[in-house]
Order: structure tokens, then C-alpha cells, then sequence
């Protein structure tokens, strides 16, 4: 019973994961179709987890990484981000490229709307001043910016500006698999997806409020690249070094970012980040694979008086993002449970653990508990104990040396206490004196 349990168990959870419309098909490597050169789909609420990768691990060149730094240091350092930062004449003349947001010498913006500005406009500007107000120079806020890449383990990335302005001999690198772990992590603070998600924005200056507008093509309604599937995020484009541009999707619960990286142009990027929305929808869900209550396995238990076994079931859900062509046989589960347990036993008593794997991948493990409680058996309790003690060698070899001492007791007393036998004398003799006659004499009495 203890293995076929478990067997009914993983099957019923086929039923759940794979019950409701999911094809039952063996997993492809089935690739998109893209022109981009590099590309890279993750689940961003999972640390980066690659989903799909094309050369996701080769060096490239990604210009809106370094404000996405930006933006995430700002989130880390700025306690209060309605806190404003003066725009200075230096932040300005280090500004390669200044954005139609139009800051000016002597604004004043808070540090959210340099977010929004960073995010929405590409504002190089909003990046430089962030960069000198936290850290005095830009050169110490890039070494800031370097030091932080390697504790999110981008060991791959390396930092020479804020701006992600290129020229012929920027060393600024990255791989895609890094970018995904500096993304999730800079996602992990909504400020930054909620205003990277807005076609028009609005942010303060002066104590004033303003509108920008989004570079991001893809969620611009009027625009022949929108994408209805799409929540807007990063882009960068530059004629002499590449295009790129990620973004995550409506439809899920969970921040699935795809990025691409091309020479073609925008709308050759638009194009594929396109190609890999769908890509994403038609191949991954948000599903529950192991609900909360559910009967997974039983533990016998030993002296019940209701029952000799305990049913256990799952103590909470495990929801995760799966590739909807996962067939049931893909499911695994795997159980740390004991081989019985001695009663009483309390309803919701924690008795195990279940992993549950899909397609090799450990999607999680959860708590096994009690589904009811069980009482002892006391009688069962006592008169197995009185068995098991009298099939003890040590009670029998107890009662054989009592056996050996009591019969050697009654020997050595015998043999102390029977009677004495008696010394025999000669016949006709007496124990007194002997009187001798001589022959022919005569008694003086006579």
C-alpha cells in the first residue's frame, strides 16, 4: 500500500496539471522564429530563469542595461523617493544625448520622476543626474554599478557609463543570461515596471506636473508595431551598434520577459519581440500543479484504535509556471516519509515532505500532514508489550538461570541436612568394658 499510494497520487496530479485542455505531447525544442542575433525569454519571479535562449551566453552589447542599474541603485539607496534632486550644469554637460523631456539647469525633480524619465523617455540626463547626486562623480557610481553586477552573480557584465550611450571604443559587455538577472532583480520593485508600462507619463519638475511619452513602439496604440499582448519595459536603439528591447507580457501573473538584440534595425525588433511574446504565451502557463488538501500518501500507524494507517495530504499549493506541452509523464513525485509512526497521532501533525518534479525540474516541495487524528489503543498497546516480553531471549535466559539457582539450592541443602549414618561394633560385644573368664575359675560370689 505504501508504494501504491504514492503511484495514485502522481497520477491524480496528471489529472489536475493536465486535465483541462493541456496536450498530452512529448516536450519539443521547438524554437521561435526570430532574425535577432541574440534573444532570451525568463521568467524574471524565478531569478532569471532561462526559458528560452538563443546565445544567451556570449558577449554583447545592451544599451538599456546600465539604467536599468541606475533605476534599480536609485530604488536601493533613495528611502524617499519624493525627495527632489537639483539638475546641475555638470549632469547636463555630461549628458551625451540629451531626451525630449527637457530637463534644464536648476530643476528640480524628484527621485520618482527620474525613474519615470530614465524608463519611459530613455533620458540619459535623468540617468546622470541620479548617478552624481547618490555617489559625487559618475566614475564612482559605475564602480558602484560594477560592484553590484557581481553580487547579483552578472560575473559577465561590465560597466563604463549610466547612459548606455555607445562609441567605437566603449568596453562596456554583458550577456543576455546576466541582463536577466539584473532585470529580475530590478523587477522585484514595481515602481519600475508600473512606469515603464505607461504610454504617457507623468512626472514633476519645479513642483509641476508634466507629460512624456513612451519610445516603446510595441504599447503605443497608434503606432503599426503595437502589440496588444505586450507591457512595455526597456528599449535602446542606435543606428551604429544594435537595437534592443525587452518587455513582458499582459496575460500572466507572472513577469515572463522576453529580450532581443539585433543589427536589423527597429522594426526588425519589433518584429521578433513580437515573435517571442507569442512564442511565450503559446508555450508557457501559470498552473497549479499541486493544490493545497490533497490525499498524497499514507503512514501506518501502530497501536490506532480507529485505523492502522494515517492518511497524509499536502499542506499547501505549489503554482508555477510550466510548459503547457508537458504530458503526464513528465510528473514525478518524490516523498521523505517515515515507514510507520507510533499512535496517538494529531490531526495536522507534519509526517513528511513531497517534491514534486516536472520534466526533471523541481517545482517545489511542500509539507505532508495528518488528515485526521488517531487515539492508542491501549489493550493492543499492553498485550503486545506482554508478547514481545516473553519473546525475549533475555527472559527466557533470565528464567533458566533462576531454574539453575533454585535446583542448586535444593541440592546443596540436601546434601547439608540428610541424616548421619551410624558406626557398626563387632557382634555379642557391648560399648562397656570387657570382663574376661578364665576357664574353670569360679565367680567369687559363688
Amino acid at each position: 500500500m505504501k508504494r501504491f499510494f504514492p503511484r495514485i497520487a502522481a497520477l491524480a496530479l496528471a489529472l489536475i496539471l493536465f486535465g483541462t485542455g493541456i496536450p498530452c505531447a512529448a516536450v519539443t525544442d521547438e524554437a521561435p522564429e526570430i532574425g535577432a542575433e541574440y534573444a532570451v525569454i525568463f521568467n524574471a519571479d524565478d531569478g532569471g530563469e532561462i526559458l528560452y535562449g538563443k546565445n544567451e551566453t556570449k558577449e554583447v552589447y545592451c544599451g538599456f542595461l546600465p539604467r536599468v542599474m541606475t533605476c534599480l541603485m536609485i530604488l536601493e539607496q533613495v528611502k524617499d523617493l519624493d525627495e527632489t534632486v537639483t539638475i546641475t550644469k555638470e549632469m547636463i554637460l555630461n549628458t551625451p544625448t540629451m531626451s525630449n523631456v527637457n530637463l534644464t539647469e536648476g530643476n528640480k525633480v524628484p527621485w520618482r520622476s527620474l525613474i519615470t524619465c530614465i524608463t519611459v523617455a530613455n533620458a540619459q540626463e535623468a540617468a546622470v543626474a541620479a548617478a552624481i547626486t547618490l555617489a559625487g562623480s559618475l566614475s564612482s557610481f559605475v564602480d558602484q554599478m560594477n560592484v553590484r553586477a557581481k553580487e547579483l552573480g552578472a560575473a559577465n557584465t561590465y560597466f563604463t557609463n549610466v547612459t548606455g550611450s555607445f562609441t567605437s571604443n566603449t568596453k562596456q559587455i554583458t550577456t543576455l543570461s546576466d541582463c536577466a538577472k539584473i532585470i529580475s532583480e530590478a523587477l522585484q520593485h514595481p515602481e519600475i515596471a508600473e512606469a515603464a508600462s505607461q504610454r504617457i507619463a507623468t512626472i514633476t519638475v519645479n513642483g509641476k506636473t508634466r507629460s512624456i511619452y513612451t519610445r516603446n513602439m510595441l504599447i503605443e496604440t497608434t503606432s503599426k508595431y503595437y502589440n496588444a499582448a505586450a507591457n512595455g519595459l526597456f528599449i535602446y536603439s542606435e543606428t551604429k551598434s544594435n537595437s534592443s528591447i525587452a518587455t513582458y507580457r499582459k496575460d500572466s501573473d507572472r513577469k515572463i520577459i522576453s529580450l532581443a538584440i539585433t543589427t536589423e534595425g527597429l522594426p526588425a525588433l519589433y518584429k521578433d519581440a513580437g515573435a517571442l511574446l507569442t512564442y511565450s504565451q503559446n508555450r508557457y502557463a501559470t498552473r497549479t500543479i499541486l493544490p493545497a488538501g490533497k490525499e498524497m500518501a499514507e503512514v501506518k500507524v501502530i497501536y490506532g484504535a480507529e485505523a492502522d494507517h494515517v492518511i497524509l495530504i499536502s499542506g499547501s499549493s505549489i503554482t508555477a509556471l510550466v510548459p503547457k506541452i508537458y504530458s503526464e509523464d513528465n510528473v514525478d513525485l518524490v516523498f521523505d516519509l517515515p515507514e510507520s509512526i507510533t499512535a496517538p497521532v494529531e490531526k495536522g501533525t507534519v509526517l513528511g515532505t513531497v517534491t514534486v518534479y516536472c520534466g526533471g525540474k523541481s517545482y517545489g516541495t511542500v509539507d505532508l500532514k495528518t488528515q485526521s487524528s488517531v487515539s492508542m489503543d491501549h489493550f493492543e498497546l499492553y498485550s503486545t508489550k506482554l508478547v514481545n516480553f516473553f519473546k525475549q531471549p533475555y527472559f527466557w535466559g533470565t528464567l533458566l538461570a533462576i531454574f539453575v539457582l533454585v535446583t542448586a539450592y535444593i541440592l546443596l541443602g540436601y546434601l547439608i541436612n540428610r541424616p548421619k549414618k551410624r558406626k557398626r561394633t563387632p557382634t555379642g560385644t557391648t560399648g562397656g568394658r570387657i570382663r574376661m573368664v578364665g576357664s574353670g575359675e569360679e565367680d567369687d560370689d559363688e
